[in-house]
């Protein structure tokens, strides 16, 4: 199955905000973190351009913890195999590979996933609904139809 993915993320803190999964059909994964939102110590960028935005009309998030993410993503791809994901950015397989460990040589079940980075730019895009840039729900949606 094939999946295409976002993640916002402070830098400076190495912080993921939030994480989106779009399938080709069937249901997207959309989580946050909202104790990340909350800090203080947020680059000021992510604190004008993305907080505001992680939540928006029809494009809300699961609010939970790291390891309640990893419960969801691992309940999400039960049963699948030959899971791919594309991504627009390298980090984003960071974010994604990192919410796969559960604790020292241990990660969620899943059979096997891939990779695969794109050089596109998936604004602006040819859709019949609004997406708001930096918001990893809509910046997946909209990866899902530039591709």
């Amino acid at each position: 199955m094939h999946y295409f993915a976002d993640t916002e993320f402070d830098a400076p803190t190495r912080s993921l905000i939030s994480l989106a999964l779009v399938p080709l059909e069937g249901a997207s994964l959309y989580l946050a973190d909202p104790e990340v939102m909350k800090r203080d110590n947020i680059d000021p960028w992510v604190k004008e351009h993305v907080l505001p935005i992680v939540d928006v009309e029809g494009y809300t998030p699961q609010y939970m913890t790291p390891d309640e993410m990893r419960k969801s993503l691992e309940t999400y791809f039960q049963g699948e195999k030959g899971i791919v994901v594309h991504v627009d950015w390298p980090i984003d397989m960071t974010y994604l590979s990192e919410l796969l460990i559960t604790g020292p040589g241990t990660m969620i079940d899943i059979p096997s996933i891939v990779f695969q980075l794109h050089r596109v730019e998936p604004y602006p895009v040819k859709r019949e609904n609004d997406y708001v840039q930096h918001n990893a729900l809509c910046d997946a949606l909209a990866l899902r139809e530039a591709l």
